[in-house]
C-alpha cells in the first residue's frame, strides 16, 4: 500500500511515478447519534494513490468495532460497539478533488 506524500505540496501537483496524474483519494468517518444526528467527523489518515488503499484503511478501523457492516445505498461502512449502542461510526472513500482558484 503506497500512502502518496501531501506535505508542502498541492493537490494539482501530486504525479504518479510512471508521470501520469494522480487521482488521490482519503477515507473519512462521521460519529453518528440518534435520529442521523452528526455528532464529529474527521479524515483518517492517510491519503492514498488507489480507492482500494483507502478502503483497506476503513476496513482496519472497523475490525476494532463489535459489529460491522456496509450500507450499499449510502456506500458508508458503519460500526458499533453493541447492538444497543446510541452511537454509530460511518466511514466512506471520498476522492480528493483539486480545486482551482
Amino acid at each position: 500500500m503506497r500512502k502518496i506524500d501531501m506535505r508542502g505540496r498541492h493537490l494539482e501537483d501530486v504525479v504518479l511515478s510512471g508521470g501520469s496524474w494522480a487521482m488521490p483519494y482519503r477515507a473519512s468517518w462521521r460519529l453518528v447519534g440518534k435520529e442521523d444526528l452528526t455528532l464529529d467527523r474527521g479524515k483518517l489518515d492517510g491519503i492514498h494513490e488507489h480507492r482500494a488503499e483507502a478502503l483497506a484503511e476503513i476496513l482496519a478501523q472497523l475490525n476494532q468495532f463489535a459489529l460491522h457492516g456496509h450500507h450499499e445505498e449510502r456506500d458508508e461502512w458503519w460500526a458499533r460497539r453493541s447492538n444497543d449502542a446510541d452511537l454509530e461510526v460511518r466511514f466512506r472513500v471520498e476522492p480528493m478533488v483539486a480545486t482551482t482558484g
